[in-house]
C-alpha cells in the first residue's frame, strides 16, 4: 500500500504545487523598456537585453499560455524549477516574444522556416505552422499571440509537444501503478476454480454442477 500511495505522490505531485508567476509579460516587457529608456516594444534592443530578463519574459508568457499546475508539470518535465534545461526554454521563449532571434541571427529562431525547413525537407504545412508561431509571437504579434493561449495555430507545435509529454507521463504512472499491484499480489490472475465460483455466485450453474466441476478441477 505505501508503494502504491509513493507513486501517486511521484505522478500527481506536479500538478499539485502552483507555478509561483509575480509578473505578467507586459510588467516585463514595461521594466525592459524601462531600463532602456524606450517606450515601444519595436525600439528594444536586443542586445542590451540580459539573459535574465529573457528568462524572466519566458517564464511569464508560459504561465499564460499554460496557467497554474499546467505550468508547474511543463516546468517539471522541462528538467525541473532551477534546472540549466528550463533556464534555457524559458531564455528561448523570452526571445522568440520580442523576435529577438530574427534581429539577431537573421533566422525565423528556434521553430523558424530556415531550420526547419533543412529538418523536415518537404514538409511545407509544418514549416508554416512553425514560421506561423515564430512570426505570431514575434512584436508585431504579441497581443494577437497573448490572446491564443498557446492552443491554437500561433503555439501549435509546443502545445501538441507538452500534451504528448504530459499523456505520456500518466501512462508511463498508470503502467508503473499495476506493476506495483500485480507485484504485492493485489492484482492476480483468476485461477479456474476463482471463474467457477464467480459462475455459481452469479447463478450461471448450480450447486450439483458446481460440485461436480469441482471435484475435475
Amino acid at each position: 500500500m505505501k508503494k502504491i500511495i509513493l507513486i501517486i505522490i511521484l505522478v500527481f505531485s506536479p500538478l499539485l504545487v502552483k507555478a509561483d508567476i509575480e509578473k505578467s509579460p507586459n510588467e516585463i516587457l514595461n521594466e525592459i523598456q524601462s531600463s532602456q529608456n524606450v517606450t515601444k516594444i519595436e525600439n528594444i534592443d536586443c542586445a542590451e537585453v540580459t539573459d535574465s530578463q529573457f528568462e524572466e519574459l519566458g517564464d511569464a508568457y508560459m504561465e499564460v499560455i499554460h496557467p497554474g499546475e499546467n505550468h508547474e508539470l511543463m516546468d517539471q518535465m522541462m528538467g525541473g524549477e532551477d534546472s540549466d534545461s528550463l533556464k534555457a526554454m524559458h531564455t528561448l521563449m523570452g526571445k522568440n516574444y520580442l523576435n529577438c532571434d530574427n534581429r539577431t541571427s537573421g533566422t525565423y529562431g528556434m521553430m523558424g522556416s530556415n531550420m526547419m525547413g533543412g529538418m523536415m525537407g518537404s514538409a511545407g504545412s509544418m514549416m508554416s505552422m512553425m514560421s506561423g508561431w515564430n512570426n505570431s509571437i514575434g512584436k508585431g504579434g504579441a497581443n494577437t499571440m497573448m490572446g491564443n493561449l498557446g492552443w491554437g495555430t500561433g503555439f501549435s507545435f509546443l502545445g501538441w509537444l507538452f500534451m504528448i509529454l504530459f499523456w505520456g507521463l500518466i501512462i508511463l504512472g498508470i503502467i508503473a501503478l499495476i506493476r506495483s499491484l500485480a507485484k504485492s499480489g493485489q492484482i492476480k490472475e483468476k485461477t479456474p476454480l476463482d471463474i467457477l465460483k464467480d459462475r455459481y455466485a452469479k447463478g450461471e450453474i448450480d450447486q450439483n454442477e458446481y460440485e461436480t466441476k469441482k471435484k475435475e478441477l
